[in-house]
């Protein structure tokens, strides 16, 4: 019974990674386990971690469909924190039909029994707010009789499935399961981005964002990182001319500095033909106001050639590797200290050898985390405005 039900429920977080990426990786963090207690599942607390506690008969009654609904209703539930910020609640019914209404607006169908904004509204007889927070529903559902909030909180499908499961005993630490909840879904990094990026509404994306990932003016950031190589000398007054240094009207010769920048396009076949066309047209637009003496390559699970910012097209299609990038910096003799920049939709391995290249930033196209660990420099996701033609 119990391995049956493992199996089932296995099979549907599997499903559920099809549907929406984030969500299904926060059901493979979440630990779980057989408890004969419960009338269904639902999220509860063990100490300080919050696990999945779920009736093996009950798992082997449902068609897998139904589970995947339940399993991406709870990870919205984590998503959003839910059974932390309310696990001191005082109505739990009221507080299971609030967070019920504020995830059911992001999925399809809601599971079997759970309570949806028309619920919510038809009982209160309120106009209530499309997509707000659950505090927001929690003050509108305190008003209901004690019937009505036990009618609209429990069901013979989901009696499970509520804030009643959240509450804490006492000796917890609440530091510790702030970090526990945390580990669900920031740990990994989690996918959530224009390819299957499922219905996590932008509140979830934000809580997903991987840490040190974030929007800002990354040109500033770039302009920090240019360094300066030799090339050549020319001609300066503000050194005296070593053959003449009496003659103050001759000029004397100083190091050419110039701005070498190495950039990497992604043009593998994760990224379509409109993105890198964008990406083009940003790298020109750098190269024409910035004045830099610029490198463009193309790449994706191998270097696909050099681009002449006069006539950038598209090369490769394939997978996407960024060790072949630092590969290549090695095999030119690339200083160490150029700024390297790297556009790219951020989905590749999750290790790579980069030394000893660290001058790097990283430009992501997708709201999604970059996937290498550890990765070198810094990395920042594109505004629709730093897409189309960056001109800070």
């Amino acid at each position: 019974m119990v391995d049956q039900s493992s199996a089932l429920i296995k099979q549907a977080v599997i499903e559920l990674l099809k549907v929406d990426r984030a969500a299904g990786e926060v059901l493979v963090k979440l630990p779980r386990y057989p408890d004969d207690t419960q009338p269904t599942l639902n999220l509860i607390w063990r100490g300080n971690d919050l696990t999945l506690a779920y009736r093996p008969t009950w798992v082997i009654t449902q068609p897998i469909r139904e589970l995947v609904k339940v399993f991406f209703h709870l990870a919205l539930h984590v998503i959003w924190e839910h059974p932390y910020r309310y696990r001191m609640a005082s109505d739990p019914a009221a507080v299971s039909i609030a967070t019920d209404v504020a995830v059911n607006q992001y999925l399809k169908e809601p599971p079997a029994g759970t309570a949806t904004l028309a619920d919510l509204e038809k009982a209160t007889g309120l106009r209530l707010p499309r997509f707000a927070d659950s505090a927001t529903y929690l003050a509108a559902t305190k008003k209901l009789s004690p019937a009505e909030k036990k009618r609209l909180a429990s069901s013979e499908a989901a009696g499970g499935m509520g804030a009643r499961g959240w509450l804490v005993l006492p000796g917890t630490n609440p530091l510790l399961m702030k970090a526990s909840l945390k580990r669900l879904v920031q740990d990994e990094p989690v996918r959530s981005d224009h390819r299957g990026r499922g219905l996590v509404p932008q509140e979830a994306n934000r809580t997903l964002a991987a840490p040190g990932s974030y929007q800002t003016a990354w040109t500033r950031e770039l302009r920090k990182m240019l360094g300066t190589a030799v090339d050549g000398t020319r001609e300066s007054y503000a050194r005296f001319n070593r053959r003449q240094p009496y003659r103050m009207d001759l000029p004397g010769r100083v190091s050419r500095l110039v701005t070498p920048v190495e950039i990497y396009v992604d043009q593998s076949g994760s990224m379509g033909d409109q993105t890198v066309a964008r990406l083009l047209k940003m790298v020109a637009a750098l190269v024409d106001q910035q004045g830099w003496q610029v490198k463009v390559t193309a790449f994706d699970a191998a270097i696909q050639g050099r681009l002449t910012p006069g006539k950038l097209h598209r090369l490769g299609g394939g997978g996407t590797s960024y060790a072949a990038i630092f590969t290549d910096l090695r095999a030119r003799r690339v200083i160490p200290t150029t700024p390297v920049v790297i556009l790219t939709d951020g989905a590749g391995e999750k290790t790579v050898d980069a030394s000893p290249y660290q001058n790097v930033l990283w430009l992501l196209t997708t709201s999604a985390p970059l996937s290498v660990r550890d990765a070198p420099g810094k990395s920042y996701h594109l505004r629709k405005e730093d897409k189309d033609a960056e001109t800070d």
